[in-house]
C-alpha cells in the first residue's frame, strides 16, 4: 500500500498582505511612503465621487476599460503589473479591492528607511501593484501574502559590554526543534521561527518569520515589539534585512 500526504495551498480567495520597502534613507522612504498616499488618496477620492461601486464597475468593464482613472495614470506612469482577474476574454486588469476611500492612506506606515503597506481585511489583489511599484522606486521590497508567500528578517546588532551580552543571550532563549529553531522573544506573543548566532558581544537573528509572533496581521507591530526590547537593552548598531519566501520553501517542499 503507497500512502501520499501532500500540502496545498489555494489561491482562488482572498486574502491579507504586508509589503515592506527597504530604502536607501530614512528622507527617501518619507518621499515613497508620501506619494504611496497619494496614489491610495486618488484612488479612493475618485470611489468617494461614484459611490456605486457596482454600476461603476459594470460600466467600466462595459467599456472595455477596467481600472479606474487614477489606476490607469498609476500604472502607466509606473509601466507595472497590475491585480488582475480572469474573464471571458482572458486576464485583465482589476481595481484594487480594499481601496475604497481616501481614509485608506492609514495602510503606510513608515519607521526610518522602512515602508510599510498593509492594508486590514482581504483582498483578491494581494500585494499588487505597490509591491513593484515601491521596486521600481529603488527599495528592496518582500511581501507576505496568505497562501502565497512570507515574510522573513534578519537583524544583527551589538550589546555594549560581554556581561549584558550574557544577560540578553538569556533572555533570547532558544527552543531546539526539527526542522526549524526557534526564539522567544520578552514582549512577542510566541516564540518565533529562527536562528540565533552570537560572537562575544556581537548578536544576529536571522531568517526570524514575523507572521508566528501572535500578531498576524500587525507585523510591523511584532517588528517594533524586537526593536524595542533591543533598545531597551542598550543595544547598538541595529540592522535588518527583510526577505520574502515562497511557502513551499518554508515547509521544504
Amino acid at each position: 500500500m503507497k500512502i501520499s500526504i501532500w500540502r496545498q495551498f489555494s489561491s482562488n480567495h482572498s486574502a491579507d498582505f504586508t509589503t515592506v520597502g527597504q530604502f536607501e534613507s530614512e528622507e527617501y522612504a518619507t518621499m515613497v511612503a508620501q506619494e504611496l498616499r497619494q496614489m491610495i488618496h486618488n484612488i479612493g477620492e475618485w470611489w468617494e465621487n461614484h459611490p456605486d461601486f457596482k454600476v461603476t464597475a459594470n460600466r467600466l468593464r462595459r467599456d472595455r476599460v477596467y481600472l479606474t482613472p487614477p489606476e490607469i495614470k498609476i500604472k502607466e506612469e509606473y509601466d507595472v503589473d497590475w491585480c488582475e482577474q480572469t474573464s471571458s476574454i482572458g486576464s485583465i486588469d482589476r481595481p484594487i479591492d480594499w481601496i475604497s476611500s481616501p481614509r485608506q492612506t492609514e495602510t503606510i506606515q513608515q519607521y526610518k528607511s522602512l515602508v510599510w503597506l498593509s492594508p486590514t481585511g482581504n483582498t483578491w489583489c494581494g500585494s499588487h501593484p505597490f509591491d513593484s511599484i515601491m521596486e521600481k522606486l529603488g527599495g528592496k521590497v518582500a511581501s507576505s501574502v496568505e497562501d502565497f508567500s512570507l515574510m522573513t528578517v534578519d537583524i544583527a546588532f551589538l550589546t555594549p559590554s560581554l556581561e549584558i551580552a550574557s544577560e540578553l543571550q538569556n533572555l533570547l532563549r532558544v527552543i531546539e526543534r526539527t526542522p526549524r529553531n526557534y526564539i522567544a522573544i520578552p514582549g512577542l506573543g510566541n516564540a518565533v521561527p529562527g536562528e540565533l548566532v552570537i560572537l562575544d558581544n556581537n548578536f544576529k537573528i536571522s531568517n526570524l518569520h514575523l507572521q508566528w509572533a501572535g500578531l498576524k496581521d500587525n507585523r510591523l507591530g511584532s517588528f517594533m515589539k524586537i526593536i524595542d526590547f533591543l533598545e531597551a537593552n542598550q543595544c547598538t548598531g541595529i540592522t535588518y534585512t527583510f526577505h520574502q519566501i515562497s511557502i513551499e520553501e518554508f515547509y521544504g517542499e
